[in-house]
């Protein structure tokens, strides 16, 4: 998930996030209320609320409530166990379980949603290596001190070759 696909307040620019009232949809418009904008101010996305990160009282969940998120059993190899080991953290095998509980893979991508791919996250320095069959992620590895670089991932056709 990207940045502007969370609701992470770590964000490199002025968006803000509100939690607001949706008080009707008609056609393409929807209607707020309780939101903390100036009139005019563009609406870039809309969230569900939900009750374990929102807190609104007497608030509705809608449809989320209906299109429950599955969650992934974790399982780590035993040299995954050993590498969580080894870094001194003792707080990174729960955060990287609870990580890929809620299956970080990219719906869109087919590639990711394959079975038994190897896939991988950063957290912090450490590169983790994951793979998902059935219902089960399975950790692999956790590399420590790596740095992430972003492949740029559009072909022939880059930025890099345009210039």
């Amino acid at each position: 998930m990207g940045i502007f696909a969370t609701r992470s307040p770590h964000r490199p620019n002025p968006i803000g996030l509100s939690l607001a009232k949706l008080e009707k949809i008609e056609g393409d418009t929807i209607f707020l209320s309780g939101i903390d904008l100036v009139n005019g101010t563009p609406v870039l996305d809309v969230k569900p609320y939900l009750p374990l990160w929102d807190g609104a009282e007497n608030a509705r969940t809608g449809w989320a409530e209906e299109n429950v998120f599955p969650e992934l059993e974790v399982e780590f190899t035993e040299k995954a166990e050993e590498d969580i080991k080894e870094t001194g953290d003792v707080s990174l095998r729960s955060l990287i379980s609870d990580t890929l509980r809620q299956d970080p893979r990219n719906r869109r991508d087919r590639s990711q949603m394959g079975e038994n791919h190897e896939l991988g996250f950063f957290i912090s320095n450490h590169d983790i290596h994951f793979s998902v069959r059935g219902g089960k992620a399975t950790v692999i590895s956790v590399e420590t001190g790596k740095t992430f670089v972003k492949k740029f991932r559009r072909g022939k056709n880059s930025l890099k070759d345009s210039k």
